[in-house]
């Protein structure tokens, strides 16, 4: 009733998406690049770059996106905060314990 509002409270859905493209994006591009598997130390180099680049750019992305889901007042930080503690041990929770043979 009155203003506009998304309806979950504490964790915040929005912080969630955005935690989990970082998490995505981290886990996934670095077995695209293998930085460790490439032949000369040039190519080497020039992969770990590529990789620092975009596990740099989505994180400094979805920072910024934390800023506005509190700026626009649709949660509190505290809201925020939790979802950014949380959805990393839940992703390696799943990742590595309930689903261990998909990592390797």
């Amino acid at each position: 009733l009155g203003g506009a509002n998304c309806g979950d409270n504490l964790p915040s859905g929005h912080t969630i998406n955005a935690m989990v493209t970082v998490m995505v994006v981290q886990s996934y591009f670095f077995g695209i690049c293998n930085p460790g598997g490439a032949g000369s130390r040039i190519l080497c180099g020039l992969m770990w770059a590529l990789y620092l680049a975009a596990v740099a750019g989505v994180f400094a992305l979805c920072s910024f996106q934390f800023f506005l889901i509190v700026a626009s007042r649709n949660h509190y930080s505290a809201d925020v905060l939790v979802s950014v503690y949380m959805t990393p041990l839940v992703y390696i929770f799943d990742s590595y314990i309930v689903w261990p043979r998909d990592v390797e």
